[in-house]
């Protein structure tokens, strides 16, 4: 069991960094496509845990989803960004429902709140221009 976890996890790390590569590095892909790249192998990371039951490989995945847009080549706005922070706390929800490992809900809401701030202040997101997708109250 233990082999077959590392191999599956160093085969899913060797999977995202291929990914990573193909948009960021080498440009083979748009920035959209190579940050939906890195969701569908951070999600199949996810699935493979939950059938392996190896939340270490769940933690990992989550990290790898929530960080996907710090490596984004250009800035894709607060609605990509967000947008897709929400997708991947809800892959967050769906590994907690399937397994019970609630300690994903704690780094889910720290990896969500510290990227949307670290986004919102980088990007400088509480601009004005920004403001219908950031303030949608008003």
């Amino acid at each position: 069991r233990a082999l077959s976890l590392a191999l599956g996890g160093a085969g899913f790390g060797v999977a995202y960094l291929t990914a990573y590569s193909a948009f960021a590095l080498f440009d083979y892909l748009s920035n959209p496509a190579g940050l939906g790249l890195l969701a569908v192998t951070s999600a199949a990371a996810g699935a493979y845990a939950v059938t392996r039951s190896a939340l270490s490989l769940a933690i990992l995945s989550m990290i790898g989803a929530f960080l996907a847009p710090a490596f984004a080549t250009t800035d894709p706005g607060p609605t990509i960004v967000y947008g897709y922070y929400i997708a991947a706390s809800l892959m967050t929800l769906v590994l907690v429902a399937l397994r019970g490992w609630h300690a994903l809900i704690h780094l889910s809401f720290l990896f969500t709140l510290a990227g949307g701030v670290f986004f919102a202040w980088t990007a400088r997101y509480y601009d004005a221009a920004h403001a219908s997708v950031t303030l949608p109250a008003t």
